[in-house]
């Protein structure tokens, strides 16, 4: 599952930045997020994934709805329009 934010605005770069900045439970932020065609995608990141604490990928499913709350705060924060459409994913 992948959460798309699309920013009307410049300043998708900055935003992606202060959300990769915010803790989460075990700090080791299992997102990866990618920037195309005015559009900030967050994915799980299966390289980080902690396999002792989260052997079924629970958490790092989960983490991706802190994740783009995260964005929303931090387009909020630069003034910038928001709409979050998730989508299916592999």
């Amino acid at each position: 599952m992948a959460a798309a934010v699309s920013v009307v605005r410049s300043g998708l770069q900055v935003m992606v930045g202060r959300t990769t900045l915010a803790a989460n439970g075990h700090n080791i932020k299992p997102s990866t997020f990618g920037i195309t065609n005015g559009q900030a995608s967050i994915l799980p990141d299966f390289a980080r994934r902690p396999p002792i604490v989260d052997p079924d990928d629970h958490h790092l499913q989960v983490n991706l709805g802190p994740a783009t709350e995260n964005v929303l705060i931090a387009a909020a924060a630069c003034f910038q329009a928001d709409e979050v459409a998730v989508t299916p994913g592999n």
